[in-house]
């Protein structure tokens, strides 16, 4: 009877740690982060980047973290600025090369922040770079109760790794798709560049919905098939008038059947490469 009942606390004690452990270590990756990106020309800074963030209605936790990939060493090395939301406090930099990160302004006797973004809440950052826009990922991050030394120190005693309580960043967000700068080497081909052109159509078509009418991606897709093959058989003229009329049907559908990211993800890439034939 006692090795029962000694049985049965080993169960409890056990359930107990596991269930707490699971509580405790619960993903900040359910602050379900939506960015809504538009891109203009900025003169010599190049192009500006202006981002709508939104935490999800159907989003379970306070967002109060964000990072966007970037590929622009001269934005690290110019020292660029973010301009961040005029309603809340968040700490905005770029001080990791290749991401732009935020986090919301808190004290920790404040938790969550008020500046952070609640269920359906809005905010608005921008930045200049002289990249053109790729499709890149984002993360965004939820607000859960921060671990202490007390509640480490339990865990640990009930054989939790130090791999268990603290995960690789990653998995600790919510992961998207947007556009972000990309500065391309200068080696780079046109063949290459043409490729990816047709890579981003394709992408958002199929994958990201930015462009739902599929009439309007075979039309593009035909033409950007033509400037691929011309530029294969070295006819730079011909090419060049089939890119023009690529770009004359991606500005007549701009804010029609294209989104705001396809529309500069096309638009900007596009005119990269018709300066280069």
């Amino acid at each position: 009877m006692k090795k029962l009942i000694l049985l049965i606390a080993l169960v409890l004690s056990f359930s107990h740690h596991t269930v707490r452990a699971q509580r405790l270590l619960e993903l900040p990756n359910k602050a379900y982060g939506i960015f809504s990106a538009q891109v203009t020309e900025a003169g010599s800074d190049g192009y500006l980047y202006q981002y709508t963030i939104t935490n999800a209605d159907s989003s379970e936790q306070v967002l109060h973290v964000f990072r966007i990939s970037i590929a622009d060493p001269s934005y690290y090395i110019e020292n660029k600025g973010v301009s961040g939301p005029q309603a809340k406090k968040w700490y905005i930099d770029a001080l990791s090369e290749g991401y732009i990160s935020g986090s919301a302004a808190s004290r920790y006797t404040n938790f969550p922040s008020d500046n952070g973004l609640a269920l359906g809440e809005s905010m608005e950052i921008s930045f200049p770079s002289k990249g053109v826009p790729a499709i890149m990922t984002f993360y965004t991050k939820g607000f859960i109760k921060p671990l202490t030394m007390v509640v480490f120190d339990s865990l640990k005693a009930a054989g939790h790794t130090d791999e268990e309580i603290f995960l690789p960043w990653q998995e600790e967000y919510f992961q998207g798709t947007t556009i972000t700068p990309k500065v391309w080497p200068e080696e780079t081909t046109i063949l290459n560049f043409a490729d990816t052109l047709s890579s981003y159509l394709t992408r958002s078509c199929d994958e990201l919905g930015w462009i739902p009418n599929q009439g309007i991606c075979r039309s593009l897709a035909a033409k950007l098939e033509n400037v691929q093959r011309q530029l294969e058989r070295g006819n730079t003229s011909p090419a060049r008038g089939s890119l023009q009329a690529f770009l004359n049907e991606v500005e007549a559908q701009k804010d029609k059947q294209l989104s705001s990211e396809a529309w500069a993800l096309l638009w900007f890439n596009g005119q990269y490469l018709l300066e280069r034939l």
